[in-house]
């Protein structure tokens, strides 16, 4: 890992209504290590009143956008929300997104903004729940996100090629303190704690019956919890935990489709493959073949 060149460029870019210094990934580097979590680009951004991004297409990274000052409109995949000072907001890949700010904003929206490939680890990390169940989080001590922002900048800046480890560790910890702050934000109930719990262990054994034990209310209250909270059934959100589990694994090649089947908690590797093609359109084998012929040759110095 300590022999791979990684170069951020900086770029800064300015129009009538935003201007935005940026630090991009320069060799589009996606994959050094299967325990490394990987920076595509770093970002300090201002949108004026009356201003406007938005993105052209589904981007295979995760975007974490800390708001510094302002107010602004975030759409995402044709939901909105509010941002405001404060407020952290989480990306998932493949997110069509845009950010506005009212022509009426007394000041600009200033923003942090980092952006991780969707890696393994990554996106292990990311899709556990916490970090994939709500658009935005207002975070109550952001002091120390900030502290590591600062050092992943002042990284950019220096452009040391032989410091990427440390640049991983940054980002890991960045993920280990968004996801501490963002469940600290979390209601305290017994429906919160076990949708974290099955994000957490998707490969455990879940009935209707013990879900709705454990939560304390009937089968028909515990559909409308999640209907409310996640817009699916109980069991559609163990599938798709499960799946997202066995998507980010299959781009390692230490674990076979039938391990990863088994982790996920299917003992039917063909009922697997069915669930796995119904929702991603491809069956794992391929899906394997497509995200490795789709990553990049390494660059070596």
């Amino acid at each position: 890992m300590e022999n791979i060149g990684v170069l951020y460029q900086k770029v800064f870019h300015r129009n009538e209504f935003a201007e935005e210094t940026q630090y991009h990934d320069n060799c589009l580097f996606n994959a050094v290590h299967p325990h490394a979590i990987c920076m595509r680009a770093y970002l300090v951004s201002s949108i004026a009143p009356g201003g406007y991004y938005k993105s052209g297409f589904g981007r295979d990274y995760w975007d974490f956008s800390y708001v510094q000052n302002g107010r602004g409109l975030l759409e995402v995949n044709g939901k909105k929300s509010v941002m405001k000072k404060g407020d952290l907001c989480i990306l998932p890949p493949r997110s069509l997104f845009a950010v506005t700010v009212e022509k009426n904003a007394t000041e600009p929206l200033e923003r942090k903004v980092l952006i991780l490939h969707a890696g393994p680890v990554a996106e292990l990390l990311c899709g556990q729940g916490i970090l994939t169940e709500k658009t935005v989080f207002h975070l109550p001590a952001p002091e120390k996100l900030l502290e590591l922002f600062g050092k992943i900048e002042n990284f950019c800046e220096e452009q040391s090629r032989g410091r990427l480890p440390e640049l991983s560790m940054l980002c890991y910890g960045v993920l280990v303190e968004i996801a501490r702050q963002c469940e600290s934000t979390r209601l305290n109930t017994d429906f919160q704690r076990i949708m974290f719990c099955i994000a957490r262990m998707p490969g455990n054994a879940y009935t209707l019956h013990e879900i709705a034990r454990v939560c304390g209310v009937s089968i028909r209250t515990l559909n409308r919890l999640f209907r409310k909270n996640c817009d699916c059934t109980p069991m559609e959100f163990v599938i798709r935990r499960r799946l997202e589990v066995a998507r980010a694994l299959l781009q390692r090649n230490d674990f076979s489709a039938a391990d990863i089947a088994r982790i996920c908690g299917y003992s039917n590797i063909p009922h697997f493959t069915r669930e796995f093609k119904k929702h991603y359109g491809l069956t794992p084998h391929a899906w394997r073949v497509e995200s490795m012929r789709k990553k990049p040759a390494l660059k070596f110095l």
